[in-house]
């Protein structure tokens, strides 16, 4: 078969390695600089069940929950078969390298196959990175079983349709595009594989893909703006099992539009109550569904059905951004809508904004400012996450538009996407003053808007002196609307690990 020396050599390594070898390491990599209580690791608990079925035996190290990973590496790697790697755009890339690295200096002959949204949408990039052999390309419940065979067998890899490598002249092999995948065909995840208690949430996917059409998303690309969901009775059965084998009592729905069919939520709500399965759970709304499609009954269906979060991207005060940039296909009444619904209904609502978008005015950006504090006199209830720095994450027709119209330089390599947060602004329609107001920004809404939850997950006792100070200097700067020259809180980026230094 044809390939790059590297790889044959590897290829060559498993197969004189035994045939015993069917164990997988799949990792998934730190998202921060600091330690929280994490989600589960959905990403690769989805494809366990087909490699488990095929006879292989999947090992999931998460290095967020597992102080002591480097050691499991050191453990698990000689008799792995490969070693896959899950990360999104953004800081979790660093930390997938580091990882990458240190595999590479335990046993430079192990293969390391990359998957997850950013492998996707840019899968040439990364596989030019020396820490990447192979890399999945969309949905991997079915193609990982493949590659395993393929490496397994010593087959060709042309035969493994959805993956990229590079062939022995060191040109890119790309197998071919995979179908998406029948939902009702994907299989419960491999929860037995991971300590369940450690994990703040624990989710599900009954469906993927978003009929909608923002222009700064990666489901644009990712799911092809096609929906695709599981029989709301597939759904019944699998929280049906983690509530009596794991005694889960809080679901989150990982769909990127739950709400895109109300007969099938409303039928889930009432399956939900026929069989007494007393959970609660969260997930994402768009906010004109709330103003406009959700009265008295179905709230209270949702509330007995054990309604949480819904998690609502409000994005901007400006009706021109929310049409013209971003066309979000909602309005500045929807918004508004949706906080008086969800306070008439008493509904718990987490939502966010952006700034920093390409073409906003000062202007539009103090209109933001004003829409969070209506929205918050209407719903005080409501939770405003934070205003979050636009970042032009790839795969979608904005990302293209700001590389061609405003002399954005997109990152070149896995180690420059890795710089890329929500939290630091490199944007080239932005001033450096811009940039650093908006980077306090990000910091000090939180502080406005989100201090209870900052106060709940972060705050130990001997903290309590620093956060009333940076919580009064947040109300302050809010209420003047002067985020410019806050030296305080480019000291606090920087204690925090969210700034250059």
């Amino acid at each position: 078969m044809l390939m790059n020396n590297d790889l044959e050599l590897k290829l060559k390594h498993i197969t004189e390695a035994g045939a015993a070898r069917k164990r997988i390491l799949l990792i998934y990599p730190q998202l921060g600089p600091h330690a929280l209580i994490p989600q589960a690791p959905l990403s690769l608990l989805s494809i366990c069940p087909n490699l488990e079925n095929a006879g292989f035996v999947p090992v999931i190290i998460d290095t967020r929950v597992e102080a002591d990973y480097k050691e499991k590496i050191k453990k698990e790697l000689p008799d792995s078969l490969f070693v896959g790697i899950t990360s999104m755009t953004g800081l979790q890339i660093q930390y997938a390298l580091q990882i990458a690295t240190f595999i590479r200096r335990l046993d430079p002959k192990k293969v390391i196959v990359w998957g997850g949204i950013h492998a996707t949408i840019l899968p040439e990039q990364t596989l030019q990175d020396p820490r990447v052999d192979i890399v999945v390309a969309g949905e991997g419940e079915e193609v990982v079983v493949e590659l395993a065979d393929c490496l397994f067998s010593n087959g060709d890899l042309r035969t493994v349709k959805g993956i990229y490598f590079h062939d022995e002249h060191g040109s890119v092999v790309f197998t071919g595009q995979r179908p998406f995948l029948d939902m009702n065909k994907v299989k419960m995840p491999s929860w037995h594989l991971v300590d369940v208690t450690k994990y703040s949430e624990i989710g599900i996917q009954t469906a993927r893909g978003c009929p909608f059409r923002c222009r700064f998303c990666f489901n644009y690309l990712y799911n092809g703006r096609k929906w695709r969901a599981k029989d709301a009775d597939i759904v019944i059965e699998e929280l049906r099992v983690l509530k009596k084998r794991y005694n889960v009592g809080h679901i989150v729905f990982y769909d990127d539009n739950f709400f895109s069919n109300l007969k099938r939520v409303k039928y889930l709500c009432e399956k939900i109550i026929e069989n007494n399965l007393d959970i609660k759970w969260s997930t994402t709304c768009r906010a004109d569904i709330l103003a406009r499609r959700v009265d008295a009954a179905f709230a209270d269906l949702m509330k007995k059905a054990g309604i949480h979060i819904l998690f609502v991207g409000s994005e901007s005060g400006s009706q021109r951004i929310l049409s013209d940039i971003i066309n979000k296909q909602i309005t500045i009444k929807d918004i508004l809508g949706m906080a008086r619904i969800t306070h008439e209904y008493n509904l718990r609502v987490h939502t966010s904004f952006m700034a920093g978008l390409p073409g906003e005015t000062e202007q539009e950006r103090l209109m933001t400012f004003d829409l969070m504090d209506r929205i918050k006199e209407i719903n005080p209830d409501i939770y405003i996450t934070a205003i979050c720095i636009y970042t032009p994450y790839p795969g979608n027709p904005l990302f293209d538009e700001i590389i061609s119209e405003r002399s954005f330089k997109p990152p070149q390599s896995l180690e420059e996407w890795a710089q890329l947060t929500f939290f630091n602004c490199r944007l080239p329609w932005l001033t450096s003053e811009d940039c650093s107001m908006l980077e306090n920004l990000a910091f000090i809404s939180r502080f406005v808007f989100w201090h209870r939850e900052i106060k709940q997950r972060y705050i130990k006792f001997y903290h309590y002196p620093a956060y009333m100070f940076f919580r009064l200097d947040a109300l302050l700067r809010w209420k003047f609307r002067f985020f410019a020259y806050a030296p305080e809180w480019k000291m606090f980026r920087r204690i925090v690990g969210y700034t250059e230094a």
